[in-house]
């Protein structure tokens, strides 16, 4: 009987062993495994403690690491993979100082890291290669920071934050028909950034709820389009700043106090909207430089609000509208051949300026109320 427990004892541990599986559970936990070759499979669960770290590298084709911790303190996750068809996924629940590392080099690979509630947490995913997937979710705690870079084509990134104060998300992509997506629900003092150099790519920010929301896009290639969206909090900000061909921007800002939207175009056959609704002290401004641009600004209710929309190129097309009572400023510049300008506000207090200059340019300004100022220059 105890030479059968030997045997089954020893069966187990060259199982684990074979497969590359570690369960560590005390104060503190270290946990490392390397593998080379094809379908190799590393999974390892470290429960409280202190100084948890874990360590899993892979160098073939088809490997799959699996990293769990939960609760305790220092936490450390690093995973490496070289190869194609790798999946790599991290949890960290709970707990003090988590940090969470992936690299992917190779083809089809896929990486998920997910950290609940805990402090001070940290995650980054790097991809190198092609057809990349990459998640990262941040639920409740504090300090949050993701970061997802990719260096290839057809890649997808997503990163949720959800709760918690002063959370950070980063997605930078480098390559054709990327994707990428970014969700900051409730929270304060939250900042979101996109960056994509490349071909073909979409980029999308939601903040929702919060105070001392940022949203940053940054698109240089042809194709693009991005869509930001800030829903109720106070002093959002939200940049776009768009360099190539056929690119659409789209910023609305709903309720909320102290809200800024800035679109920056500089190319060929771009499209800017703005919408801004309810709240107060709201400013809107958009900037294109090219040819066949049109921009929109709608303003709706609110005090205060601030509207700039400058042209310089040819065939574009500006509409600014303002509606509800409040000390409303609109200026609308235009500069080049086949332009059309059109101002409206409906309120108390507004005053409008519009300047075209070049030949066939059309000037609307309607203001509805008391206290309204409009200047148009044409040359």
């Amino acid at each position: 009987m105890k030479n059968k427990q030997k045997y089954a004892a020893a069966a187990v541990a060259a199982v684990l062993f074979a497969s590359g599986s570690a369960f560590a559970q005390g104060t503190t936990s270290s946990a490392t495994t390397s593998q080379t070759g094809n379908t190799n499979t590393a999974v390892i669960d470290q429960v409280g403690g202190l100084n948890n770290s874990a360590e899993a590298s892979q160098a073939g084709d088809g490997n799959v690491a699996t990293v769990t911790q939960a609760e305790g303190m220092d936490n450390a996750v690093y995973i490496d993979q070289v190869g194609l068809t790798n999946t790599a996924t991290v949890l960290q629940e709970g707990g003090l100082d988590n940090d969470a590392d992936v690299d992917q080099d190779g083809d089809l690979n896929v990486a998920y890291i997910w950290q609940n509630l805990g402090e001070d947490n940290d995650a980054d995913i790097d991809q190198d290669g092609t057809l990349n997937d990459a998640a990262i979710e941040q639920d409740g705690g504090e300090d949050n920071d993701a970061d997802i870079d990719q260096d290839g084509s057809e890649n997808a990134a997503y990163v949720g934050q959800t709760g918690g104060e002063d959370n950070d998300a980063d997605i930078d992509q480098d390559g054709t028909f990327n994707n990428a997506y970014i969700g900051q629900f409730g929270g304060e003092d939250n900042e979101a950034d996109l960056d994509q150099d490349g071909d073909a790519n979409y980029a999308a920010i939601l903040q929702d709820g919060g105070e001392d929301n940022d949203a940053d896009i940054d698109q240089d290639g042809t194709n693009n389009w991005a869509e930001t969206n800030q829903i109720q909090g106070n002093d959002n900000d939200v940049e776009v700043d768009q360099d190539g061909s056929d690119n659409i921007a789209e910023v609305w800002q709903m309720h909320g106090e102290d809200n800024e939207a800035n679109v920056d175009q500089d190319g060929d056959l771009n499209n800017a909207y703005i919408l801004q609704e309810g709240g107060m002290n709201n400013l809107a401004d958009v900037h294109q430089n090219g040819v066949s641009n049109t921009a929109e600004i709608y303003q709706y209710g609110g005090m205060d609000n601030e509207a700039y929309l400058i042209q310089d190129g040819d065939m574009h097309t500006g509409v600014i509208t303002q509606s509800g009572d409040g000390a409303n400023y609109a200026e609308l510049n235009q500069m080049g051949l086949m332009n059309t300008g059109s101002i409206t506000q409906d309120g108390m207090g507004n005053s409008a300026i519009t300047s075209q200059g070049g030949s066939m340019n059309m000037s609307t300004v309607t203001q509805s109320g008391t206290g309204n100022i409009s200047l148009v220059n044409q040359h």
